[in-house]
This record gives C-alpha cells, sequence and structure tokens, in this order.
C-alpha cells in the first residue's frame, strides 16, 4: 500500500498532490469516478486493518481501474477530506456535463448557492491546516 507523507489540492482544484517514497505523484480530480469510505477495495482488502476502517477511504478514477487508497490521521480528517472532495468532484462534473451545451454563448453552471458556501467553507477550513496551497 502507498504511504502518503503529504497530500493536498492544488489551489485551481484540479488535482490532488502527494509526496511519497517515490516522490511528487498527482491525480486530476476530473479522473476520479467515485469516493469510497471504508476498507472496500481489492488493495485494502490486502492490507485490511479494521481498526481504521473509519478513517479511511478511496477515490476511484481510470474507468474504475484503479484506486488511490488512503487513511487519514483521524476522524475529522477523513470527514474533511471526504466532504471536500465530493464538492470539488461534484462541482467539476456540474461543470463537465454543461461545457458541451453552450448556454446563450457562455457556460452555464448549475451549482446552489448552498453548495457555494459550503465548499467555501471546507476549502477556508482546508486552508487553515494547509491541506490545500
Amino acid at each position: 500500500m502507498l504511504k502518503v507523507d503529504l497530500m493536498s489540492i492544488l489551489q485551481d482544484e484540479t488535482s490532488i498532490i502527494w509526496i511519497s517514497s517515490g516522490g511528487e505523484r498527482s491525480l486530476k480530480l476530473a479522473s476520479v469516478s467515485r469516493i469510497i469510505p471504508g476498507q472496500r477495495t481489492a488493495v485494502f482488502q490486502r492490507y485490511l486493518c479494521p481498526e481504521k476502517d473509519y478513517l479511511s477511504f478511496s477515490l476511484i478514477y481510470n474507468n474504475g481501474k484503479r484506486s488511490l487508497d488512503l487513511i487519514c490521521k483521524d476522524k475529522v480528517e477523513a470527514e474533511i477530506w471526504i466532504a471536500g472532495l465530493k464538492a470539488l468532484i461534484s462541482l467539476g462534473q456540474a461543470g463537465r456535463s454543461k461545457i458541451d451545451g453552450w448556454n446563450d454563448g457562455g457556460l452555464c453552471f448549475d451549482v446552489s448557492l448552498a453548495t457555494l458556501h459550503y465548499l467555501s467553507a471546507i476549502m477556508e477550513f482546508m486552508l487553515s491546516f494547509g491541506i490545500i496551497y
């Protein structure tokens, strides 16, 4: 299993980057199709650590063929990462689904004000902890 020493979201909110023993790596959020809480993937099943199930989640990408499996240091960190990534991915998918259909000569993003406030609060929190830089 991958040992990640540091993971963060790029400021343009399009990718996550992490540093591991192999150096810096990245994953475009546009390629993530699902976020699965807990230790449900084949990788997690091989290296099962049941006491950390509630701290774990997986990003499924490359058309479901790959996963980035992560264990957070505490429940709050896991909840922030999952909520923040879900919001960013959801916003990205909403934007991508509208890009093919131009609306009155401009792009249309169907995002509620509540969603934007929620995402803004998550992003501020992540910035304050250095998760995003």
